[in-house]
């Protein structure tokens, strides 16, 4: 896949949950059987790096990617989906909400995989 897609995608990807967790940290937070000022909060500090995340893929698909290029950008993108997948797959949820996290999981860890590869590949021009 080329970068400029990837960096597209995932900063969509990362871009609508953010907005949602962001401006609709109750509803989002109560999707997953959470309630109360504190959850809300952390969802919106988590709706925000996402936002910020996606932002810098946004701003950086032009550029060359892999290998030691761009480095600090792949491991950023490796570490938010690896973590964001990895928590979702092992999450203690509502029944309900189960295989949407199972999917979205497994979704992230995709997109962690496409960015862990392209730290240990040489980029193409």
């Amino acid at each position: 896949m080329r970068t400029k897609m990837l960096l597209s995608i995932a900063a969509v990807v990362l871009g609508i949950p953010g907005l949602a967790l962001l401006f609709a940290p109750d509803s989002a937070v109560g999707l997953l059987g959470g309630t109360g000022a504190a959850s809300a909060l952390l969802a919106q500090l988590a709706g925000g790096m996402a936002i910020a995340l996606a932002v810098n893929d946004r701003m950086a698909r032009g550029t060359l990617l892999g290998g030691i290029h761009g480095r600090p950008l792949l491991v950023a993108n490796l570490c938010a989906f690896t973590i964001s997948g990895l928590s979702l797959l092992k999450a203690d949820t509502p029944p309900a909400a189960r295989p949407w996290l199972v999917g979205t999981g497994v979704l992230l860890l995709a997109f962690a995989a496409m960015f862990g590869r392209l730290l240990f590949v040489h980029p193409r021009q």
